[in-house]
């Protein structure tokens, strides 16, 4: 049975192919292929003529694409509405398995059409409208006002789905109560059993070597401000102002970046802030998480952050705010309020003047992690796809026999 998956990721196409950021390359998208016997991904597509250094090949054996008009932002996905509408009519006549990766206008869509066809979908719930859509988090004045419709959509979505999944254990399963027959929660990541060990190898080199100074790290994109780089700059310099001696070090690229340069500057942070762009994930990444004494991660929105599990398979301590699934990843004392510096600045203090501390909450961050194996996600994956696939092939037959 193939696969329909609606999805707000965008791509790029590019000569005879189609390409994405790393995250939606075609590993991630191979992982339907465990039940369903293909994949079509309904996203936003748009031609190009380069591609960025970063991106990846999306489509593949068994992936393929259903491309949308290009938008962005909701005016312009207002003005292309009648050409989305006719895409998703054509698409849901089809007798097929159906995943909304939700919040999202495509998503929605879709539902709606399929909602009208009395078409059974699963929703796999990678964030929160409540949170992303805030004027802190967005930054723009549209977002508050569709706020509430997007709430109310997606417990709609949620209500109505014959089977359900979330990236966290339990935080938006309160805000989104699931009605289907099936319920599960899963991540996005892969971590294999082999990164936990090579970054337990990887740590154990770079704490021999001698540091200068304490070293943040802040993993995040810097295409929006809602990951809150501009937050934990402005505590930086809060700490060194109260004799705190640090550095950061900042992975993550966007349209953003040149702005927080220009923060540090203002800041007088030259010194002890170094960006370096985009880092290919995998090792690479725990090269530098290892090397780092302290995880931060002030977000202002978040489903469930990959990069701080990543961080606590290498068994960094870690600091993160009250918000989506974060507070089911750290203990209250590691938490902070959005946007609160002061707060942050304390905690950040409070941690480095701790050693014993970090440790332990090192050592517990590792063993937490380790609930994110990639055999332990994959499990409840399938059993999600595959609730699905026998909802709808019942579907199907049922709609043989009365025709």
């Amino acid at each position: 049975m193939e696969v329909y998956v609606a999805t707000e990721q965008r791509f790029w196409q590019y000569k005879n192919g189609v390409y994405a950021e790393a995250v939606a390359g075609y590993a991630f998208w191979r992982r339907y292929l465990d039940v369903f016997t293909a994949v079509t991904i309904i996203a936003r597509v748009q031609p190009v003529d380069t591609l960025p250094e970063t991106a990846v090949r999306a489509d593949g054996d068994s992936v393929q694409f259903a491309p949308l008009p290009k938008y962005v932002g909701p005016l312009e996905g207002i003005i292309k509405l009648p050409q989305l509408w006719q895409h998703m009519n054509a698409i849901a006549s089809r007798n097929a398995a159906f995943i909304l990766r939700v919040p999202g206008a495509i998503g929605t869509l879709l539902y709606w059409r399929l909602r009208k066809r009395k078409w059974p979908f699963a929703i796999e719930v990678v964030g929160d409208p409540q949170d992303s859509l805030s004027p802190q988090a967005l930054g723009a004045a549209w977002g508050h006002l569709i706020r509430p419709f997007a709430v109310r959509i997606l417990r709609q979505q949620s209500k109505h789905a014959c089977c359900s999944a979330f990236v966290t254990r339990e935080t938006l399963q309160r805000r989104y109560p699931p009605g289907g027959v099936f319920t599960t929660h899963y991540s996005s990541i892969e971590l294999p059993q082999e990164q936990f060990d090579l970054a337990e190898t990887i740590r154990t080199s770079a704490q021999l070597e001698r540091r200068d100074r304490p070293a943040l790290i802040f993993v995040g994109s810097l295409s929006q401000r809602y990951k809150g780089l501009h937050v934990l700059l402005r505590a930086m310099r809060l700490c060194l102002d109260a004799g705190q001696a640090l550095r950061l070090t900042v992975l993550g690229d966007g349209q953003y970046r040149s702005e927080y340069e220009q923060l540090v500057q203002k800041l007088a942070l030259e010194t002890a802030v170094t960006f370096h762009g985009y880092v290919t994930q995998g090792t690479a990444v725990m090269q530098h998480l290892c090397a780092s004494d302290l995880f931060v991660m002030p977000s202002l929105m978040e489903g469930l952050p990959r990069a701080m599990i990543e961080a606590m398979a290498c068994g960094l301590p870690c600091i993160g705010t009250h918000i989506g699934g974060i507070p089911e990843l750290l203990p209250p004392e590691y938490l902070t309020n959005p946007g609160d510096i002061n707060g942050l600045a304390q905690k950040i203090q409070q941690l480095l003047n701790n050693p014993a501390r970090m440790k332990q909450i090192g050592q517990r961050n590792r063993q937490a992690a380790l609930d994110y194996r990639s055999d332990v996600l994959r499990q409840r994956r399938r059993q999600h796809y595959q609730t699905l696939q026998s909802i709808t092939a019942q579907q199907t037959l049922n709609g043989a026999l009365t025709e």
